[in-house]
C-alpha cells in the first residue's frame, strides 16, 4: 500500500472540521478526570492473543505497539475495525472470467503444467464488498462498534468518532491507490486437457484447472 504521508494532512482537515478538539486540549473537570487524564492514564490491558491477522499486525506495528491505557483502547479499536473491513473485502474477491492463460484455450499435451498468470491490477478483482476498504463510512462504523463501551460513555462530544472518521477517510483512499496500482502475478494455473487425443486431437483447451496455492501473488 502506498505510504499516507503525502495524503495525511487530510485525515488532520476531516477530524478538526468537527469543530473538536485533540484531547490533550480538554478542559479539566471538577467532578471527574482531565480527558489528558482519562487518555493516557487508564492501564487496562487489551487481549493479544489473537491469532496473526491484520489486527494483530496493526497492533504489533513499532509506532504503536507500546500504547497503553485509553490509548491502546484506541489502538485496538482502529486495529480491530480495519482489520474487519478489509476480510470483509478479502472474502469477496473474485477474478471474473479474466483471460489469466491464453495458451490453455488450445495446448498441445495432455496436462498444461504450471504458467504463471497475465499480470492484471488488483481492482479489476472484483469484490461484493469493495466498498467497505474505499469508502470510510463502514470503516469508521466498525471503528466505533470496536472501541470499548467505557471510552464512548466518557465521550458524549464523540470526539472519537471524529478520530475514526479521520482515520477511515485517509487509509479508504489509500486502499483506492493501491487497488489501482497493485498488480495480482504469478498466480500459476495448471489443469487436464481431456480432449488431447494425438494424432487426431494434437491440442485441446484446458478443463477443470485450478492454481498453485502458495503466497506471493501481491508482491509488487
Amino acid at each position: 500500500m502506498p505510504g499516507i504521508s503525502p495524503i495525511k494532512i487530510l485525515g488532520n482537515l476531516k477530524f478538526f472540521s468537527g469543530g473538536l478538539k485533540l484531547p490533550t486540549q480538554g478542559k479539566a473537570d471538577p467532578a471527574k478526570e482531565a480527558w489528558a487524564e482519562k487518555y493516557f492514564k487508564d492501564r487496562d490491558k487489551a487481549d493479544m492473543g489473537a491469532a496473526p491477522s491484520l489486527e494483530t499486525n496493526i497492533k504489533n506495528a513499532p509506532m504503536v505497539s507500546s500504547f497503553s491505557g485509553n490509548m491502546q483502547k484506541h489502538r485496538d479499536a482502529v486495529a480491530k475495525g480495519v482489520s474487519k473491513c478489509f476480510k470483509d473485502w478479502q472474502g469477496q474477491v473474485t477474478v471474473p472470467g479474466l483471460p489469466w492463460y491464453p495458451a490453455f484455450a488450445a495446448f498441445p499435451g495432455p496436462m498444461a503444467p504450471p504458467m504463471p498468470n497475465i499480470p492484471v491490477p488488483l481492482i479489476i478483482c472484483v469484490s461484493s464488498k469493495m466498498t467497505s476498504i474505499i469508502m470510510p463510512d463502514d470503516m469508521t462504523k466498525a471503528m466505533d462498534d470496536a472501541l470499548d463501551s467505557s471510552m464512548k460513555d466518557k465521550d458524549p462530544d464523540k470526539q472519537y468518532h471524529a478520530l475514526h472518521d479521520a482515520i477511515a477517510t485517509v487509509l479508504s483512499l489509500s486502499f483506492l491507490i493501491w487497488l489501482a496500482s497493485q498488480m495480482v502475478m504469478l498466480v500459476m494455473g495448471k489443469g487436464p486437457i481431456p480432449t488431447f487425443a494425438p494424432p487426431f486431437v494434437p491440442v485441446g483447451p484446458v478443463v477443470g484447472g485450478d492454481n498453485i496455492a502458495a503466497p506471493g501473488h501481491l508482491m509488487t
